[in-house]
């Protein structure tokens, strides 16, 4: 009986002590990581920030069409089925 109650208190001072950490070190985490993304989404908008044109100049940038991926008409099977009575 003296180690379940052993046990238990273990087990309490555990999960209090995790919940008083948790208080503590979530919000660090959570501003550590929110900088993190901050720092990679200012990056990725450096990366494509371009210099202003000048006026008059023309700039065109292709960009390739998407594939589409179409059936045509003549290509597939078409299969004649027949119902069959029990």
């Amino acid at each position: 009986m003296e180690s379940f109650l052993n046990f238990i208190f273990i087990f309490i001072l555990i999960i209090v002590a995790i919940r008083i950490l948790s208080r503590f070190l979530f919000p660090i985490i959570l501003k550590s990581f929110a900088s993190r993304l901050q720092r990679k989404f200012q990056q990725n908008m450096d990366f494509q920030e371009q210099p202003p044109a000048k006026e008059g100049e023309v700039k065109i940038e292709y960009t390739p069409e998407k594939e589409k991926k179409i059936v045509k008409d003549d290509e597939g099977e078409y299969v004649d089925y027949e119902e069959i009575e029990k």
